[in-house]
């Protein structure tokens, strides 16, 4: 038995296909969403001054550090809300960018075009590199999370290429 079968099988014992292929579905829908607010906020960069994304943070986590000067949410909010110039261009050519490839592939994986498997897989496990990396620095629990929900996408985008790679040679010799 070979590796691909004994993880297959591995895989068939102790979660049923149907599972995995829910996950995936679910896991693309995030990518998705996760994209277009990358998207958006890309967008919001190029086009809101920094000054008004603070003071919009301001307004936002006002009353809640108003109850509890401590609040971990309410006082991460404010120190991301403030951005300089210079980081305010690289953020909204991030999220840009970020937003766009997301979507395109989440649009190749939702119609099954074999190439957005691969590239997903490549551009999703760089993600995890470059998140990592960035952990290094900055040690941000958000990163780690961010890593392995990458991580779980990939591998979940790897078993569905497999699958449907198995199955069209199967339908495609009978």
């Amino acid at each position: 038995m070979c590796q691909k079968e004994l993880i297959k099988n591995m895989l068939d014992h102790y979660i049923p296909e149907k599972y995995l292929h829910f996950a995936f579905d679910v896991g693309v829908i995030l990518k998705g969403i996760d994209g277009l607010l990358e998207l958006i906020g890309g967008f919001a960069l190029f086009f809101i001054r920094p000054e008004q994304i603070y003071a919009f943070t301001v307004f936002i986590t006002r009353n809640e550090l108003l109850e509890d000067s401590h609040d971990v949410i309410a006082n991460y909010l404010l120190h991301a809300g403030h951005i300089s110039g210079g980081l305010e261009w690289f953020g909204a050519l991030y999220l840009f960018s970020h937003g766009v490839i997301k979507i395109l592939i989440v649009l190749g994986l939702w119609t099954k075009n074999l190439w957005a498997y691969k590239f997903g897989i490549i551009i999703f496990s760089l993600f995890v590199i470059f998140q990592l990396y960035r952990y290094s620095f900055t040690h941000s629990n958000w990163l780690i999370w961010l890593s392995v929900l990458d991580m779980i996408i990939v591998f979940l985008t790897w078993h569905e290429y497999v699958f449907i790679r198995r199955n069209s040679t199967i339908h495609n010799s009978t």
